[in-house]
């Protein structure tokens, strides 16, 4: 992943600005005439990428800094979408078949091989912006590949395509027949689903990190107002309070039970996570592949799948959870043949018997009750 320095840097390279790196932090800029007019600064300057270095420098650049927005209005003007073919690349045939069963293990169906064919297949790169905010905020760029033929998701490979540059072929968006891939619908889906479980992933130490304080929080709350009903009820105790004078001092008791929970509603919404995602651009790669034609066996019913080896990562791709779309090193299969990862293929807490998350999303398939959500 790029770093927000070399990110600037790219952008204002290839607009035709003279970039110089002072250091880790500082960078020395002159800007084109038409580059100086659209972002609305000067030809020279000298940015700075944290706080520490904000003295020497004419402008600080954050994920926030109205920079930032201007650049990512100079990136849109030259599109949001472009293609990248790649030349003829080394395919694997042999052992295909050894290697198929390392790579797909089946918890509870079968499967064979049943034939594999040389392809033009194409890959869909999503790139993402997610902002989580909570008491803090974090934010990162993500990109999911969408094989376009099999729906298989992959981490980003696009940084092993340099090594094919002078040989590839930068095309329209729009040129690649279209016969071999599923529609941009189904893909967006994968895509969208996918991303899902991998902002999940990259929260989870942030998400962790936001649950240690609210419960740091609560249990300050919970002494400071157990503290003050005790006060109360000493005070009932030592005076003898009785009638009137009781019963106010039990409607101040009340009082501070209803004001202790407002404050712990305040700071559950202070520590929930609010995220916002949003598809920023997409590149397609194309490249030839081995599609391996793959029959999976379940009780007395079967489907067939495709799979491809990628001769990018030199690999057989993972298939793909049809719930969840992300890749995990073993999958089930439930009776209507979806094939998922262990965490869409679950045991109901209430039942006992596995349920599918694509057959249903939100209940068990057999009592009907709701399943906890992803």
């Amino acid at each position: 992943m790029k770093t927000l320095y070399s990110l600037v840097n790219d952008i204002l390279e290839k607009d035709g600005a003279a970039v110089e790196k002072v250091d880790d932090s500082l960078m020395e800029v002159i800007l084109p005439d038409s580059l100086s007019k659209t972002l609305n600064l000067p030809e020279y300057l000298v940015f700075a990428f944290n706080d520490k270095s904000a003295e020497l420098a004419d402008q600080v650049i954050t994920y926030d800094s109205d920079i930032i927005n201007g650049l990512a209005d100079v990136v849109n003007k030259r599109g949001a979408f472009s293609q990248w073919t790649t030349p003829d690349l080394y395919l694997k045939t042999d052992k295909v078949e050894e290697i198929l069963q390392k790579k797909l293990i089946l918890n509870n169906a079968t499967y064979r091989l049943n034939g594999f064919e040389e392809k033009v297949v194409s890959y869909l790169v999503l790139n993402y912006k997610y902002t989580a905010i909570s008491d803090e905020k974090k934010e990162n760029l993500v990109s999911i590949v969408v094989n376009e033929l099999t729906l298989s998701t992959l981490d980003d490979f696009t940084n092993r395509i340099n090594l094919f540059d002078k040989r590839s072929e930068a095309e329209e968006f729009s040129t690649l027949n279209t016969d071999e891939r599923l529609s941009i619908r189904n893909i967006l889906y994968a895509g969208n689903r996918c991303i899902k479980s991998r902002i999940k992933r990259e929260l989870y130490d942030f998400e962790k990190s936001m649950n240690r304080r609210l419960q740091r929080d609560i249990n300050r709350l919970e002494s400071y107002y157990s503290l003050l009903k005790k006060e109360v009820e000493k005070k009932i105790a030592k005076k003898g309070l009785i009638g009137e004078e009781k019963e106010r001092e039990l409607l101040r008791k009340k009082a501070i039970d209803v004001e202790h929970k407002k404050k712990i509603l305040d700071q559950i919404d202070k520590y929930s996570i609010k995220i916002e995602c949003e598809l920023i651009s997409a590149l397609r790669i194309v490249i030839p592949s081995v599609v391996l034609k793959v029959v999976v066996y379940r009780k007395k019913e079967n489907k067939g799948v495709l799979l491809c080896w990628n001769p990018v990562l030199k690999e057989l791709e993972k298939i793909s959870c049809e719930s969840c779309f992300y890749h995990s090193s073993s999958h089930f299969v439930c009776n209507s043949l979806h094939i998922l990862c262990p965490d869409c293929y679950i045991r109901c807490s209430s039942c006992k018997k596995w349920t599918c998350r694509v057959c249903d999303p939100e209940k068990c398939i057999r009592c009907g009750l709701p399943l906890f959500p992803l």
